[in-house]
């Protein structure tokens, strides 16, 4: 998968669920989608999700840090 960020942002729904890392540039090229924050690459879009033990959510800083250029969230997180 290759896409941008703002092809994503394209679709209203998707749109209310991403959170934007670098909200300055929307032309960002996403490589591909995670859940698992050990997967994380410069690039990859981490989707926040909860699980049966962990909540992806706890994750988000770290997964921001490995080179997420945005995250797919349930909740609002005060990652900028």
């Amino acid at each position: 998968m290759t896409t941008t960020l703002g092809s994503l942002l394209a679709d209203p729904l998707v749109a209310a669920c991403i959170r934007r890392i670098d909200t300055a540039d929307l032309d960002v090229v996403v490589t591909g989608v995670t859940s698992d924050s050990r997967q994380v690459t410069a690039g990859s879009l981490f989707c926040c999700i909860h699980g049966g033990s962990h909540d992806g959510h706890e994750y988000a800083a770290a997964a921001v840090a490995a080179g997420a250029v945005a995250l797919l969230v349930v909740r609002p997180l005060p990652i900028a």
